[in-house]
């Protein structure tokens, strides 16, 4: 199999897991909150969950502004994700005494254990937790707006080369807030600084990968079906994006976020369309 080949099979598969991961919890959690005695008004909820989303996007992108002298900051705000996501994946599955201690140890192995497995293992509960609570406490109309607005970003960010600054200033950091995808499996089990140095991998973002579970998490009190056709979706524009990527290998940085966005969208209108 080509290093092309694999390195999409890796994307998908992490990708794919994710996408499972934050629907699961995310209709987990609201399962819980509408027989719990605990459940917020959803007008309160989903205000809230607005306000924090653009709190955490403007507070992102000041970070990425400057950052180049702030590694130890990129570095507490990844943790901050990895402790908050990781936390939220495992309440959603009941277990009253070991939440804490699942919560540390996946923690612990991300960070402590620096290889490009545990980081990946890591950004797979951060990502899906983070996003998961985020997408719950929004309507599907702000998910898609904040989706739309983000993928404008992340183009514009790509043609005037921003892109390659804020991947160098990530990789110097140590801290890189996406999946780390080798070309080869046994690239996984390689330390994180060496993979990062050695240029090999790539690097697919956390909002390339968190952005769709906006939309599905906010959907998740309609029924699965939404989620399927969202994700299918986004799974279609990671093909797109790696496609795009390997069709350019000129330049190293590609904008994911507006196939990935478009076709996630997409998906949803399509299920709305048919009628499911």
């Amino acid at each position: 199999m080509k290093d092309s080949q694999l390195t999409f099979f890796f994307s998908f598969f992490l990708y794919a897991l994710t996408l499972v991961l934050g629907v699961t919890i995310a209709r987990l959690h609201l399962f819980v909150a509408k027989v719990g005695a605990y459940a917020p008004t959803l007008a309160l909820a989903q205000s809230r969950g607005l306000v924090i989303t653009i709190v955490l996007i403007v507070a992102f992108l000041f970070l990425i502004r400057v950052i180049h002298s702030k590694h130890v900051t990129l570095s507490l705000m990844l943790l901050v994700i990895l402790a908050v996501g990781t936390h939220y994946v495992v309440a959603a599955f009941q277990f009253p005494s070991g939440t804490f201690a699942i919560t540390l140890l996946i923690v612990s192995a991300a960070t402590i254990i620096p290889t490009v497995f545990t980081h990946d293992l890591g950004m797979v509960f951060g990502i899906a937790g983070v996003s998961a609570i985020l997408g719950a406490t929004m309507t599907p109309a702000v998910a898609i707006l904040i989706m739309m607005v983000m993928a404008i970003y992340d183009f514009r960010t790509v043609a005037r080369g921003d892109a390659v600054k804020y991947g160098k200033q990530m990789i110097e950091s140590g801290a890189v807030f996406g999946f780390i995808i080798p070309r080869h499996i046994s690239g996984f089990f390689q330390r994180r600084d060496k993979a990062l140095q050695g240029g090999t991998v790539l690097l697919l973002g956390s909002l390339d990968i968190g952005l769709p579970l906006l939309l599905t998490s906010a959907v998740a009190n309609e029924p699965l079906i939404s989620a399927i056709f969202i994700s299918v979706g986004a799974l279609d524009g990671l093909l797109i994006a790696h496609l795009l990527l390997f069709r350019t290998r000129k330049n190293a940085y590609v904008a994911a976020i507006p196939p990935i966005s478009s076709t996630s969208i997409f998906g949803y209108l399509m299920k709305m369309v048919l009628g499911f």
